[in-house]
Formats: structure tokens, C-alpha cells, sequence
């Protein structure tokens, strides 16, 4: 007999649907930062006073609008195990999240912290693994879901431009 069953049939067409959508998925994760991403100009790479602060945001097609008045900072830094951030913004409370540049954009996550609403002067995200010397980072802020942060669960807060908002700077 050379016909397959019916529930072979639905077996493999469950397969190539997996198949095909991790396929997307990946595409679309391998050339949604680059597209969503803004590269910075020379002016925007550093403050006046060298701290290596940047609005370098992008317009994203998967994020979450913020209420307003959200915003981060964060100086240039030695290279560690934390990143030091600075008047962190959130209404509505949420994540600043370090993630490592690559390709001049956003790109694997180092660490995540959970910031309450209001204004932060100053706060600490625990690094995963942590930063090298010479490199860029950004500092972005993710809305809470609530639970651990989960990248998937807990997406970046655009402004009301459309854009990430986030900051740069590089460990020293």
C-alpha cells in the first residue's frame, strides 16, 4: 500500500508547519533588530560631557506604546557584571533590559531588571555574563507582564514616535 494514513498525513503536515514557522521565525528575529533600529548619528553617539548617552531608537514593528515620560540613561562604564543606569522613567513600572550590540543594533540579552513606577536617579542591572571593554551596549525598557522577565512576554516600550527607547554606551 503506497497511500499514507490519515493520521500520518496530519503527523507530517504538523512537522513541516513547525518546520516552516521555526523557519520564520528566525528570519524574522535575524533581521527584525537591524530593521528596527535607527543607526546613530556622530551627535547622538555622545552627550557633551562624554557619558555616551544616545536616543538612538528605531521604529518597531513588535513593541508595546508607553504611556509617556517613559526614558533611561546610562554613562560609559567599566566592563562588569553590572551596568549602572540613571534616571530610569516608568509610569507603569517594567524591565531596563542590557542588551549587546551587534551589526549596530540591539541584540542578545545580558541581564534584566525590574524598575517600580515613578523615577530611579540611579540603579543596578545584574549581568547573565558580563560586559567586555571596547564594546556598545544599550539599555532598553521592556513592560512588565508580570513574573520573571521573558523576552517574549515582556516587550520593548516604544515612544510615541514608534521608536525603542533605550540608550547606549560602552564598557570601558
Amino acid at each position: 500500500m503506497n497511500s499514507m494514513s490519515s493520521r500520518q498525513k496530519m503527523i507530517l503536515s504538523f512537522v513541516a508547519g513547525l518546520i516552516v514557522g521555526s523557519g520564520g521565525a528566525w528570519l524574522g528575529l535575524e533581521r527584525g533588530w537591524s530593521a528596527l533600529v535607527a543607526s546613530p548619528s556622530q551627535e547622538e553617539q555622545a552627550s557633551p560631557e562624554g557619558e555616551g548617552v544616545a536616543d538612538i531608537s528605531g521604529t518597531a514593528a513588535d513593541g508595546v506604546a508607553a504611556a509617556g515620560g517613559e526614558s533611561v540613561e546610562a554613562a560609559d562604564q567599566p566592563a562588569g557584571q553590572k551596568v549602572v543606569v540613571t534616571n530610569v522613567a516608568l509610569p507603569q513600572g517594567g524591565w531596563v533590559v542590557v542588551h549587546e550590540e551587534q551589526n549596530g543594533a540591539p541584540s542578545l540579552v545580558l541581564g534584566a531588571q525590574r524598575f517600580p513606577s515613578g523615577t530611579t536617579v540611579t540603579g543596578e542591572v545584574e549581568l547573565l555574563r558580563g560586559t567586555t571593554a571596547g564594546n556598545v551596549y544599550y539599555v532598553m525598557l521592556h513592560a512588565d507582564n508580570g513574573g520573571d522577565f521573558d523576552l517574549h512576554d515582556d516587550k520593548p516600550l516604544l515612544s510615541e514616535e514608534g521608536k525603542f527607547v533605550m540608550a547606549m554606551f560602552k564598557a570601558q
